[in-house]
């Protein structure tokens, strides 16, 4: 069954931290209540992982400004 996976990008352990695994049923795709479902819950899964990287962005800016380096 196909699956569509959401993670977060630019850390090393990005692998490990998934904001979405959706398996897909294809024949389920004919239904609108189906497919808007799982839009919305790819938006929200889409949001989780930019805060995610967002938020280790911010983390890896403040390591390097509490050590004095660029």
């Amino acid at each position: 069954m196909p699956v569509i996976i959401v993670r977060p990008d630019n850390s090393e352990d990005a692998r490990e931290v998934f904001t979405l695994s959706e398996n897909v049923i294809p024949s389920e795709l004919h239904d609108d209540h189906y497919l808007s479902q799982l839009i919305q819950r790819l938006g929200w899964a889409l949001v989780d992982a930019e805060d995610i990287e967002t938020a280790r962005e911010v983390s890896v800016l403040d390591v390097h400004v509490e050590a004095g380096t660029p």
